[in-house]
């Protein structure tokens, strides 16, 4: 019986390893991370993130994200951290809402 069980757990995990996660997000830790809160998914500019099963962030279309950095900035626990491409996103992000800030200002 546990040898079916870590069987089971030991799919799963591998399985967690082939799974589109957030631009920062470390799979090996996620399930220790991780809450479930759901705010990446709420943040996520291009409606990619949602939440498993598991309720851990998945990206449906990996190759879509524009690494904004937006979930890594929202992610409360560590699950999902800046790395690069994340960092230098939510730089451009953050710069270009400051300029539509300012041109509504002006006006």
């Amino acid at each position: 019986m546990q040898d079916d069980l870590r069987n089971k757990e030991s799919a799963r995990a591998k399985t967690r390893l082939e799974i589109n996660y957030p631009p920062g997000t470390n799979a090996a830790v996620l399930s220790d991370l991780c809450m479930g809160c759901g705010d990446c998914a709420a943040v996520c500019p291009s409606d990619l993130i949602a939440l498993d099963a598991d309720r851990f962030p998945v990206v449906s279309a990996l190759e879509n994200c524009g690494r904004c950095g937006l979930c890594a900035d929202v992610c409360s626990h560590g699950a999902i951290e800046f790395n690069d491409a994340t960092l230098a996103g939510l730089r451009m992000t953050l710069a270009t809402e400051r300029q539509m800030s300012n041109r509504l200002l002006l006006k």
